[in-house]
């Protein structure tokens, strides 16, 4: 009994002093606030970056796009490849980019939420600073003596094998990757060959359509000039003014519709166009 109260009274007199032990609690609470809201301003100052990145690759997409419009009109449908070609290669950093940046946006609220929840929960402990010194008292002097009387710490052990258990996933998981990765990497490649050849077909086509179109229009222009001058020639003989509308008229049903002006100027660029990505 001698013995026991004598290590007891030694145990109590190494304790730590729990005013000093609070106010280091709630120092370490304000360079975590500080060192948090760095890390927040760091991943803001990355969002804007990313999302600075994404807007340039976007513009860079859409003058590549704009180019092999130009280059198309022009006749020069080589250099019009070439410039979708660079538009794919674009669009791809387009949708990397806009993932980064959604995972950015999310990971800069995830720090913003923590950060207040930190402030918040900073505020309660400075304004119950006196009951967390007498809990810290008591809280400590029964661990110390529970630590010096029952040797290892219980809780402890159930760190120790909790954070085992926690690496041994991890190390589970990283294997399960490397395997998912090697299996699936050569059907990613094959798709995005897919991916990028089936958007190069649709961005020309689409180029060709608008082309169709606006030579359509053209027509339909001319078409209303040369009535206003039938009508401005012959507004003093009606007669030969319906006659000579008829004959228009006639003409004009001659016009090809965009989908026959379209057919006309892509049929002849098929075979190039089908021997082009077999020689890619």
């Amino acid at each position: 009994m001698n013995v026991f109260k004598a290590n007891a009274n030694d145990a109590i007199d190494q304790i730590e002093d729990p005013v000093k032990m609070i106010k280091l609690a709630i120092a370490e609470m304000e360079i975590s606030i500080q060192k948090s809201t760095e890390a927040l301003a760091q991943a803001m100052a990355n969002q804007k970056s990313l999302e600075r990145k994404l807007g340039e690759f976007t513009t860079q997409s859409q003058d590549w796009y704009n180019k092999a419009t130009l280059a198309i009109k022009n006749n020069d449908e080589a250099l019009g490849k070439k410039a979708l070609e660079k538009k794919s290669i674009v669009d791809k950093q387009v949708l990397q980019y806009t993932e980064l940046n959604n995972q950015s946006v999310s990971m800069v609220e995830k720090l913003r939420s923590q950060l207040d929840r930190m402030k918040v929960k900073f505020d309660e402990a400075k304004a119950k600073e006196s009951i967390l010194i007498a809990k810290a008292q008591t809280a400590k002097a029964q661990t110390e003596i529970a630590e010096k009387l029952g040797g290892i710490s219980s809780s402890g052990m159930a760190d120790f094998e909790r954070f085992e258990e926690k690496i041994n996933k991890l190390g589970d998981v990283a294997g399960a990757k490397v395997e998912l990765v090697e299996a699936t990497s050569r059907i990613d490649r094959e798709f995005e060959l897919l991916e990028s050849e089936a958007k190069v077909y649709t961005d020309f086509d689409e180029i060709k359509q608008k082309l169709a179109e606006e030579e359509k229009k053209k027509l339909l222009l001319e078409e209303e000039k040369k009535i206003k001058m039938l009508e401005t020639r012959f507004k003093n003989d009606p007669k030969a003014l319906e006659e000579q509308k008829a004959k228009l008229l006639n003409n004009s049903s001659q016009l090809k519709t965009p989908q026959d002006i379209f057919d006309e100027l892509n049929k002849p660029n098929e075979d190039k166009i089908n021997d082009f990505f077999k020689n890619k």
